[in-house]
């Protein structure tokens, strides 16, 4: 859009002319009363590009954190009860030379259980999905309880995870709650 321009008389402003656009006129002024503030603004898209060059270095160096996500599937509407409900399985992805000890098993909600609780468990394969073991004790099983935000859950049964084991994820009952994740977390480890 071409910058128009108005006479002091039809601006009603002081000055021989004043830009329409409001950050244009603010530009000028800048431009004409601190000379040193518009040469520093005009700076600021090559800054905001040097930032982004920072954060893609800072992605790329490995956590420091003490733990480590070992899975994480998310479930964004009311899972159907059902064995294996997640469209793909989970693969274990960690660097070579390093498994995952488990600490526990955390579950999320974004429409909290209302009618019953949610009750979900994770199973792992190590055999490339020729058989699944619960990765809980006895009959425990990861639960978000009716009306509750969050479920977690620290007795396991299996804890170690190693690169390329496979986890489905059965759905017990759900309790009409949706936006579902569920989040293994440990330490990554040598082996």
């Amino acid at each position: 859009m071409p910058i128009q321009k108005l006479t002091r008389a039809e601006g009603g402003q002081s000055g021989s002319s004043v830009l329409t656009e409001p950050f244009d006129h603010l530009i000028q002024h800048i431009k004409q009363y601190d000379p040193m503030l518009y040469e520093a603004l005009k700076r600021v898209p090559s800054l905001i590009q040097n930032i982004t060059d920072i954060q893609d270095i800072v992605d790329g160096i490995p956590s420091k954190s003490k733990y480590w996500k070992g899975f994480r599937a998310i479930l964004p509407l009311v899972p159907p009860v059902l064995t294996d409900v997640m469209d793909n399985r989970y693969r274990v992805d960690i660097p070579d030379g390093k498994k995952i000890i488990l600490g526990g098993v955390s579950a999320t909600s974004k429409i909290n259980p209302s009618i019953g609780d949610l009750s979900a468990d994770v199973l792992v394969s190590i055999d490339a999905s020729v058989t699944f073991s619960s990765i809980f004790n006895g009959t425990s099983r990861i639960k978000i309880a009716n009306g509750a935000h969050r479920g977690d859950l620290t007795a396991l049964a299996i804890r170690e995870l190693n690169l390329d084991d496979e986890l489905r994820i059965d759905v017990l009952s759900n309790g009409a709650a949706s936006g579902i994740e569920i989040v293994g977390w440990g330490t990554l480890e040598d082996k």
